[in-house]
């Protein structure tokens, strides 16, 4: 049975069909097969990159190199022209050592007179005191001296007394032994009355004589006892003595410092350390506004102390890694010093607060209208690379801050914009 052709006829269908020129075939080029591998590669390495790739954000903060126990500035207490410089620029220095003496222009005409006559007259009093207070110092030494003879001697004769008491004592035991065998011998008739009399005699004789030792002994005790009494009493006196010297000496010479400093004065080192930056010269007015000189305190290593805004602080903790160029050093020759963030304060300070005497940069600007963050950076390092030599880093060294903060894969950086809008729907509902 024939197939129904439909509304078609059989030769229509037939010409249309027949194909004259033959089957289309396409042409590829030999590397389109490499280019497609390569693209793949490229795409697979990007998709990796962005699963198993980590970066950390930073934020670059600007400060400056400090010592970590601080930098001591020395002002002058009174204003007044700078007479004499006494250390050198850089010279180490102990405490309490004179630095400096200021003197006071409105006393000068009077100095030399009035000065002069007031050192001259605290200088005898001075001398007067010294030698009383050396009188009484050799006194009591001969006092002592002469009570120690004595006690040496009644000590000899208490133990010389001792050795007394001790005989008599045993000789009266012999007499009163024999006394008693007397007394045996004349109950039975062998001697005489008077006899017994007699060595009774001599018993009560060497117990009178053993009470006298004893007595004497007593006495000497009682003599030894009031010469140590008197040499206590002697050291009582003589510190009492010294001090009240001491005392007057004391006030003698505050009185000739006071005398002195309505003339001059001298400022001294507040700790040990290391003088540096001198802001004034001899013969200079110098105030209680501004400072002589600044005091590096000594072992004390230094610090890079670096000011960010709060929009730095997000993600700031201490530990973090910091990397810090150095202005002065060129980082694209010489590098960078590496150090770790050992503290973080928990308020803003303003930037007239600060007293730095400069404008912190934060992300390349300058921040003078919000408060700053102070963090402090401990180095790991207090020496810098120089043309194949370590360099000791300076006091006073101006540093940008890179604080290496969140730490997130690289797919997470791109999204992040989409989760800030997905955290932002979710705080609006």
């Amino acid at each position: 049975m024939s197939k129904n052709p439909g509304p078609f006829r059989a030769d229509a269908i037939a010409s249309r069909s027949a194909n004259q020129i033959g089957a289309a075939l396409l042409s590829r080029p030999k590397t389109f097969s490499l280019m497609v591998t390569i693209v793949g590669l490229v795409v697979a390495a990007l998709i990796l990159m962005m699963v198993f790739v980590e970066y950390t954000s930073r934020a670059t903060v600007g400060g400056i190199i400090l010592p970590s126990a601080g930098l001591v500035k020395i002002y002058t207490p009174q204003a007044g022209t700078l007479s004499h410089i006494k250390v050198k620029d850089g010279s180490f220095v102990r405490k309490g050592q004179p630095l400096f003496t200021i003197s006071n222009d409105k006393h000068a005409n009077a100095k030399e007179s009035t000065q002069a006559s007031l050192s001259n007259l605290n200088g005898k009093k001075l001398r007067i005191l010294t030698e009383q207070r050396g009188r009484a110092v050799e006194i009591t030494s001969s006092q002592n001296k002469s009570l120690k003879e004595t006690e040496a001697q009644l000590t000899a004769e208490i133990t010389n007394l001792q050795k007394q008491v001790l005989l008599k004592r045993q000789r009266l035991s012999l007499t009163q032994q024999n006394a008693s065998r007397y007394e045996s011998l004349k109950q039975q008739g062998f001697i005489s009355n008077e006899m017994l009399m007699d060595k009774t005699r001599d018993g009560l004789e060497q117990e009178e004589l053993l009470t006298a030792l004893e007595r004497d002994e007593i006495d000497k005790q009682g003599l030894l006892r009031n010469n140590r009494a008197e040499q206590n009493l002697n050291a009582v006196r003589l510190d009492s003595q010294l001090l009240q010297l001491d005392r007057e000496i004391a006030d003698l010479e505050q009185e000739s410092i006071e005398n002195s400093n309505k003339y001059e004065l001298t400022v001294s080192a507040p700790d040990d350390g290391r003088l540096v930056g001198f802001t004034a010269r001899r013969g200079d007015t110098v105030t209680g506004q501004r400072a002589l000189a600044n005091l590096i305190p000594l072992d004390s290593p230094l610090q890079a102390e670096l000011f960010a805004n709060s929009r730095a602080m997000g993600f700031m903790r201490p530990g973090a890694i910091v990397s810090l160029r150095l202005q002065a050093y060129p980082y694209q020759k010489f590098g960078t010093v590496t150090g770790t963030v050992r503290d973080i304060s928990d308020a803003p300070i303003s930037t007239v607060d600060l007293g730095l005497g400069f404008v912190p940069m934060i992300d390349g600007k300058r921040s003078t209208d919000e408060g700053l963050y102070r963090v402090t950076v401990e180095l790991r390092s207090q020496t810098i690379q120089v043309a194949a030599r370590p360099e000791p880093l300076r006091v006073g060294l101006l540093v940008d801050g890179d604080v290496f903060l969140e730490t997130r894969r690289l797919y997470e950086w791109a999204l992040e914009p989409l989760f800030g809008l997905r955290n932002r729907g979710a705080y609006v509902q």
